[in-house]
């Protein structure tokens, strides 16, 4: 409220009926001789004083001067007391004011707005000055539309503390820890894994090569597209999930496993049920209805009492991994890189080992699985290749079997390890048992 004691002490200011709720900046001349002018943005009025934020003040000599500077060189300002005081806030008297003029924006000062430190830019001089002067909405009141988000904020950096940490460099920070961190635990299980993959490649190179030879002289017979491409595809799919759960994207490397899983299943049915191999060959893609998905595989095999409970619990659990679901994807980390203990910790609450174990798992699983498709279907389209000679005259058939024998002792291994690990070790050898019966009727 207004006293009567001011009115009287000078009725005529202009201040007294000023609509100072205008929040603006204002440019006042006084009465006061040792400070005739002001020029600030008003926080608020309350009775007699009026609140000035990032003041600057002209001397009798006719200078302007921060408040900041005014108090170091001159002395003590009409001001808030501590703790309010904020912004270099002072207090200009309304019975003191002879003319209020609104103003454009004055430009920047060589002081944090928050503090009154020096800076060469800016306006402060730390994050945690403009992330106070943020939460109280100051930037959109005190600053052009524009302006709050043209050039640096503060000296050091233009970002407040958490929103630095969403960079590249952070994030390449976390990747590289956490790689090293990634090869330190899951050393033995990503070799295996490479050693599976090396293995089986070149094994379906040898089977691929002669049932094109049979092609070429005219014994093929019994076409799988499914099989042949998904095995044609184990390299990029295997090769492709190997690298992102190494790099530590385990997240990313689930969509491929569940493709290749879903291929793999596609596959063998189609061995079993050829339509279903050239409805796949013949499909239209811009035609749902023609798809063939897994679906079209459980079904039938429900009908002949084929168990297949843990294939589609793996199918279920890879469709909520890759779908846009609240699973899927990986937690976001973002430490902090002064502080290089937050990688631990931001490791362990977001169960990102226990994550990149399982994936590593899943990609396992898909290996044996392709491995039964190329030694029971892919071997037997490619027999009789040079017309039933066994004298192995290019050495074919013996490398056949070492790389057979090989890769069945890399799978075993990998069972014998992850036995420690009783529902893991389970969820691994249910999964091969339910694929590698017969599917026959």
């Amino acid at each position: 409220m207004t006293s009567k004691s001011s009115e009287r002490r000078n009725p005529k200011s202009p201040a007294w009926n000023y609509d100072w709720d205008s929040a603006t900046w204002v440019h006042l001349h006084t009465r006061t001789k040792s400070r005739p002018e002001y020029v600030g943005f008003v926080d608020e009025d309350e009775g007699p004083h009026v609140y000035l934020l990032r003041p600057t003040i002209l001397t009798p000599q006719g200078k302007w001067i921060d408040s900041w500077t005014w108090r170091e060189r001159i002395g003590p300002l009409p001001e808030l007391k501590p703790p309010h005081e904020f912004f270099g806030e002072v207090i200009v008297y309304k019975w003191d004011v002879l003319d209020i003029q609104e103003i454009e924006y004055p430009g920047e000062i060589d002081r944090c707005w928050f503090c009154g430190n020096k800076i060469p830019s800016g306006r402060f001089c730390e994050p945690r000055h403009e992330y106070v002067f943020r939460r109280m909405d100051l930037d959109k009141e005190m600053l052009e539309p524009n302006d709050g988000y043209r050039g640096r904020w503060t000296r050091r950096d233009s970002l407040l503390d958490f929103e630095r940490l969403f960079d590249i460099k952070t994030l390449g920070y976390e990747l590289k820890k956490t790689k090293a961190k990634t090869r330190d635990k899951f050393g033995a299980k990503i070799d295996l894994i490479s050693q599976i993959i090396r293995l089986q490649t070149r094994l379906s190179g040898i089977y691929t090569q002669q049932c094109m030879t049979k092609e070429e002289i005219g014994l093929g017979s019994n076409e799988n597209y499914v099989l042949r491409n998904t095995i044609g595809n184990q390299p990029y799919r295997s090769l492709s999930a190997l690298m992102l759960i190494r790099n530590t994207f385990y997240g990313s490397a689930r969509p491929i496993i569940r493709q290749f899983f879903e291929s793999l299943m596609i596959a063998k049915y189609a061995e079993y049920d050829p339509a279903v191999a050239t409805r796949w060959h013949d499909q239209d893609e811009s035609k749902p209805e023609s798809q063939v998905n897994l679906s079209d595989v459980l079904r039938p095999l429900n009908k002949i009492g084929k168990k297949n409970t843990r294939l589609r619990e793996t199918w279920r659990v890879l469709c909520a991994m890759t779908h846009a679901t609240r699973v899927s994807q990986q937690v976001l980390r973002l430490p902090d890189p002064a502080k290089p203990e937050d990688v631990t910790k931001l490791l362990d609450t977001s169960q990102y080992f226990e994550n990149t174990e399982y994936s590593l798992d899943l990609l396992f699983l898909v290996l044996a699985t392709n491995f039964h498709l190329i030694t029971v279907f892919l071997a037997k389209k490619a027999e009789g290749w040079w017309f039933g000679d066994r004298q192995d005259a290019y050495g074919s058939f013996k490398r056949e079997k070492t790389l057979t024998k090989s890769i069945n002792s890399l799978i075993q291994q990998y069972l014998d390890d992850t036995m420690l690990n009783l529902p893991v070790y389970q969820m691994l050898r249910e999964n091969l048992d339910e694929f590698e019966v017969s599917w026959n009727r």
